[in-house]
């Protein structure tokens, strides 16, 4: 899996969006569809895998949108990132993608908990529901009250680890 240099570039500025805006761009995402399209296609690579990829990845992350644990931007991200990586090497790709979420995810309800002032740590083995818990105005969000993470900068960060690793 190699992948080409404008696909990271693109892969961090849809990250820092999400991060910034919580918005993953469709056009970014089209951009990388279509400039991974043209290199697997100046390689002779048949198009057949990394479609499966996509279709792999879109039925397993709209699994995921149905019971609200992840959001439809997310859904793209994932179905583009099926189709850059392909189908053989969509497992590794997806093991390193939840690595990389688990860790983030860690690190941002360790933050959000400092954020909502609480300063003894053993308040929340007592109380569990701090973990979810959001201090952030979340009127508009879909999920309410929860704990939200961007997950594009997990993407990255974990398509990064599957490639470094391959």
């Amino acid at each position: 899996m190699q992948i080409s240099i404008l696909v990271w570039i693109l892969l961090i500025m849809v990250s820092i969006k999400d991060i910034t805006e919580n918005k993953i761009p469709n056009k970014l995402l089209l951009m990388i569809l279509f400039i991974n399209t043209l290199l697997l296609i100046s390689n002779g690579i048949f198009l057949v895998e990394h479609i499966i990829g996509f279709g792999a990845m879109l039925a397993c992350s709209l699994l995921l949108y149905v019971l609200k644990i992840m959001s439809p931007g997310d859904v793209k991200l994932l179905s583009v990132i099926g189709y850059v990586v392909g189908w053989g090497s969509l497992l590794e790709a997806s093991f390193w993608i939840l690595m990389a979420a688990g860790i983030l995810g860690v690190f941002t309800a360790l933050m959000n908990i400092s954020r909502l002032g609480v300063t003894n740590p053993l308040l929340v083995c007592m109380d569990p529901s701090l973990l979810l818990k959001s201090n952030l105005d979340t009127s508009h969000s879909i999920y309410g009250n929860k704990l939200v993470m961007p997950f594009a900068p997990a993407v990255t960060l974990g398509l990064a680890f599957s490639s470094i690793l391959q």
